[in-house]
């Protein structure tokens, strides 16, 4: 009866230790960001830098939180790599502001679904970009470059589409751009048991909390689970793969600041479920249509995001231009070509934005 006792209590201990965690972790994400009420609904968003505006637009599982990191991780000078190793938004909020001075305004909102940007703003990735241009509208910016990274690409590709003179440049990283449905790899994966969890939300939080003090304790061996889920290599080419992450320990602090950016997952998981309906509904979109100048950046051995879809808006939008990432899959930040890939987003910016020619002029 004693030993029974003890599990009860540690249970409960471990249930509100929980709680009190999470209701934490959501207000340190509440105090980062604003709600702003838009002409289509309420918008999260939060913002840093100076200069030219660029909209990112988050992936599955993220929020303005994994916008703002993946954003001043994306635009920071390649000199300035090591002090932009992780994707972790405490630190891109307190460093983005010197690192992105005079050059952008990463303007991260919460996709429809996503903390604190309900589905009643709109639910399809079309109504999605309807509610970035009326977020654009609420904080007075007439045009910016857009970015759809991952879960982000269907929204980043409609407003391209929907408001092509609102946008200034167009790039997708590891992006969803068009009918998709989660392969097996991912979904069938420890990764993707977790975050692809139905249940109440501390159940779900707690799973995830247990894969964070995993990644902690034993970060080569989630590694090779995430890389699994994530990339196509065989056996001996995640072994390869591992082998060379090693050698550069910051990829280790990006894995980390990455899966930190999902917690609490419970807070995000409307967002997730949404996206996963409307992305197996996709019809291929005209995207003929887009104007503007196009990158697509892509890992040519992505398990999660096939590379048919960079294929697709490479050969369909005319005059893009393509950057492949050859030695990973999607994951980009967690490869040899890193430094390679973000200098590329960066060139590829400032040469084709009108907004920051303009802005240079004035």
């Amino acid at each position: 009866m004693s030993i029974l006792v003890a599990i009860g209590v540690a249970v409960i201990v471990g249930v509100v230790a929980l709680q009190c965690d999470r209701s934490m972790s959501v207000r340190r994400l509440r105090q980062g960001a604003r709600v702003v009420e838009t002409a289509n609904g309420p918008v999260e968003y939060g913002t840093v830098g100076s200069g030219p505006a660029v909209l990112v637009l988050h992936g599955g599982m993220g929020g303005w939180d994994q916008g703002v990191a993946l954003g001043v991780s994306l635009l920071t000078p390649v000199d300035g790599a090591e002090r932009d190793a992780c994707v972790d938004y405490h630190r891109a909020l307190q460093d983005g502001d010197v690192l992105l001075r005079n050059r952008f305004t990463v303007i991260a909102p919460s996709r429809v679904g996503y903390l604190r940007t309900p589905l009643s703003t709109g639910r399809t990735p079309a109504e999605g970009a309807d509610a970035m241009a009326a977020l654009l509208d609420a904080l007075g910016i007439d045009k910016a470059v857009v970015i759809g990274v991952s879960g982000g690409g269907p929204t980043a590709l409609q407003f391209a589409m929907r408001h092509s003179s609102r946008t200034s440049s167009l790039v997708m990283v590891a992006a969803i751009a068009k009918r998709h449905v989660q392969p097996v790899r991912t979904t069938e994966s420890l990764v993707g048991k977790i975050v692809f969890a139905r249940g109440l939300g501390w159940v779900v939080d707690l799973c995830y909390r247990g894969g964070l003090a995993f990644a902690a304790l034993a970060p080569k061996s989630f590694a090779r689970l995430l890389l699994r889920a994530t990339e196509t290599f065989d056996r001996e080419g995640i072994e390869n793969r591992l082998t060379t992450i090693r050698r550069a320990p910051r990829q280790f602090r990006w894995m980390r600041g990455l899966l930190h950016s999902g917690y609490p997952l419970s807070v995000r998981q409307i967002g997730l479920s949404n996206d996963l309906r409307q992305f197996a509904a996709i019809e291929d979109y005209p995207i003929e249509l887009i104007a503007c100048p196009t990158l697509v950046v892509h890992g040519r051995h992505d398990g999660n995001v096939t590379f048919d879809h960079a294929e697709f808006v490479a050969n369909g939008v005319p005059g893009a231009c393509m950057k492949v990432a050859e030695t990973c899959g999607h994951l980009i930040w967690m490869s040899e070509e890193e430094r390679e890939i973000r200098g590329a987003v960066i060139e590829f910016v400032e040469r084709d934005s009108p907004c920051r020619a303009s802005s240079s002029e004035s």
